[in-house]
């Protein structure tokens, strides 16, 4: 089988997703094959999908469970944003198992 690097993401889900782990997809566009593919692919696999997007969310949004998109056309604003949603998410991630509790519940759909 040949890949081309619109398949990078998705083939790195197939060789470590489980079903109920979680796919985050970032694209400033929300056009970017490459992202769209891994995160379709998650989305098959059982995957839960969230989207990072930029400017109108384009069609990441249509192929996750969640999307966040930041609705500017400027690339360093979506970037900064997306970035401090990772940080945040991280967070949340930190201080719900250092509580043995969830603090953020992802569902499907």
């Amino acid at each position: 089988m040949i890949y081309d690097f619109t398949q990078i993401f998705a083939k790195q889900i197939r060789a470590i997703g489980q079903p109920g782990d979680v796919a985050i997809g970032m694209s400033t566009s929300g056009v970017s094959p490459n992202v769209l593919r891994g995160l379709e692919t998650a989305k098959k696999m059982g995957l839960v999908t969230v989207g990072f997007t930029g400017r109108d969310g384009a069609s990441d949004c249509d192929a996750v469970d969640h999307c966040l998109n930041v609705s500017s056309n400027s690339v360093p604003r979506i970037q900064e944003v997306h970035i401090t949603l990772g940080h945040v998410i991280c967070e949340l991630l930190i201080i719900g198992s250092s509580k043995n509790r969830t603090l953020v519940s992802l569902r499907h759909r």
